[in-house]
């Protein structure tokens, strides 16, 4: 079994710029506070594809799932440099800035 890495990196481009465009204001709260971290997993999961295209499709979801939780409870812990990281919206993008409790459901439904 193996995966298309250009299909995957695609996907991947994608769903980052349906999670920016969930962003957007107007949408209903439950978009606005949801849809983009399910979608953040979304991602994840379509990047490790792309990268590891022999691994089974549960152990991606798995993975990728794995990495969403690390990445939301790091948000817990607030180092000066950390912080002063956070503060480039590229990097806020990527690590986020503060835990969400929500966000750990959210990343299962985008895994899945």
């Amino acid at each position: 079994m193996s995966r298309c890495r250009p299909f995957y990196a695609g996907a991947a481009l994608a769903t980052i710029a349906l999670g920016l465009f969930s962003r957007r204001p107007g949408w209903p709260e439950w978009v606005y506070l949801y849809v983009g971290d399910a979608l953040y997993a979304t991602m994840a999961l379509f990047w490790a594809g792309s990268l590891f295209p022999k691994v089974p499709p549960r152990r991606l979801a798995l993975a990728s799932l794995t990495t969403c939780w690390l990445i939301e409870f790091s948000q817990a812990w607030h180092p000066l440099w950390l912080d002063d990281l956070r503060e480039n919206r590229l990097v806020a993008l990527v690590l986020g800035r503060g835990f969400v409790a929500s966000d750990l459901l959210c990343y299962c439904v985008g895994a899945g």
